[in-house]
């Protein structure tokens, strides 16, 4: 009886250094030379088999991170007055000298034209983004609380004008290998929404007062599109959905657009990317390209976290504030990320 005892006992022991010596093994295993934990899991594209990685967001068009190996591409925006300030006269070298730099380091670019935007974004051009001689030709207007002038979108003369520009843009850039997407110029600063500063009665008044209803405004986004994919054969187009609609009334709603995009195989973009957040079963079957709505400092995230949310939502391009970019802390987790790209 005393020899199993000291059987047991010794048992007892050698389970209890086995425990210690492999816990300790694993501990070295997930430590680094300097003795510090590893990355987090790198993220995962699930099924985006077609993720073609970090593209850069800011509202300058600069070349920063243009030599970067862990970023892919960026984004470009412009209005329209500011690339045919003359009728029929395209000032095509103002995208070109932005697209330069990242060509140059094989790289690719999405390009957007708006027709409006807030004055603050790009001024003076995003406050005035579609060209004065359009207004000339009788289109109206609203003038906003920043000054910012928004166009009668529906008025014939002003599609007819956008509609040959958009002809020419195709012309220049359809098929072109270093331009990923073009997003579809609509409403306000490009997204589906006629005026992203509309509150209040007098407002409201004052797009009723031109001719705005939510018929009018779902016919023109519709127009507006076609006008993209009837022209661009080679190069994927997306639209930017969101609250449409500034209208009270039935029928009217976010889910038409995307119903919309989906039926006519149009890319969407989320420009409201945050950690945690589960967007509507259309959003699976298009591609997706996904745009911080803040940077990580402002909405508390992590890059990971928002690099994870985008790729569970479809995404094949995700848009980072270069804010962001410019961590040390974050440089691991855009490395994982670009290891994600298959090329």
């Amino acid at each position: 009886m005393a020899n199993n005892r000291k059987i047991i006992a010794i048992a007892c022991i050698v389970i209890a250094v086995l425990i210690v010596v492999g816990a300790g093994a694993i501990l070295f295993l997930n430590k680094t030379p300097s003795g510090t934990t590893v990355s987090p899991t790198p993220p995962t594209t699930s099924q985006n088999t077609n993720f073609k990685g970090i593209y850069v967001f800011n509202g300058n068009n600069t070349s920063t991170f243009a030599n970067d190996p862990n970023i892919a591409g960026t984004y470009l925006g412009y209005y329209w007055s500011q690339l045919e300030p003359q009728q029929g006269q395209y000032n095509w070298s103002l995208i070109d000298n932005d697209m330069q730099p990242w060509v140059a380091n094989g790289k690719n670019v999405i390009l957007r034209v708006s027709t409006s935007g807030q004055y603050k974004w790009q001024p003076p051009n995003s406050g005035n983004g579609t060209p004065q001689w359009v207004y000339s030709q009788g289109v109206s207007s609203v003038t906003e609380t920043d000054h910012s002038v928004i166009p009668q979108y529906w008025n014939p003369t002003f599609l007819s004008g956008l509609n040959t520009f958009v002809q020419a843009f195709a012309s220049r850039y359809d098929g072109n290998a270093h331009v990923t997407a073009i997003e579809i110029g609509v409403g306000m600063g490009g997204e589906t929404k006629p005026d992203t500063l509309s509150n209040g009665q007098a407002r409201m008044q004052q797009w009723l007062s031109i001719g705005y209803t939510n018929a009018v405004w779902w016919n023109t986004i519709q127009q507006i599109a076609s006008m993209y994919t009837s022209a661009f054969h080679k190069t994927p187009v997306a639209l930017l959905p969101d609250a449409a609609f500034i209208a009270k009334g039935k029928g009217y709603s976010e889910s038409l657009i995307l119903n919309y995009a989906v039926s006519h195989n149009i890319w969407l973009q989320d420009d409201g990317l945050i950690a945690n957040r589960t967007l509507p079963s259309q959003w699976k079957k298009v591609p997706v390209i996904s745009e911080q709505r803040q940077d990580t400092d402002q909405s508390g995230d992590t890059l990971q976290q928002d690099v994870q949310a985008a790729l569970q939502n479809n995404a094949v391009i995700v848009m980072i504030f270069a804010s962001d970019l410019s961590k040390s802390e974050n440089q691991p987790v855009l490395q994982q990320t670009a290891a994600l790209v298959r090329h």
